[in-house]
């Protein structure tokens, strides 16, 4: 099982920097294992 949450930052629309993306994420495996993160680029 995976669940997945994304969020993308708008900047103005005359900036010429790229948006920011934030995110997290979980997973869950069938051998009881976990993995847990977070990204923002």
């Amino acid at each position: 099982m995976q669940l997945v949450g994304l969020y993308m930052h708008a900047k103005e629309p005359d900036s010429k920097a790229h948006n920011d993306t934030s995110g997290v994420v979980g997973m869950y495996t069938s051998t009881e294992s976990w993995l847990i993160g977070g990204f923002h680029d």
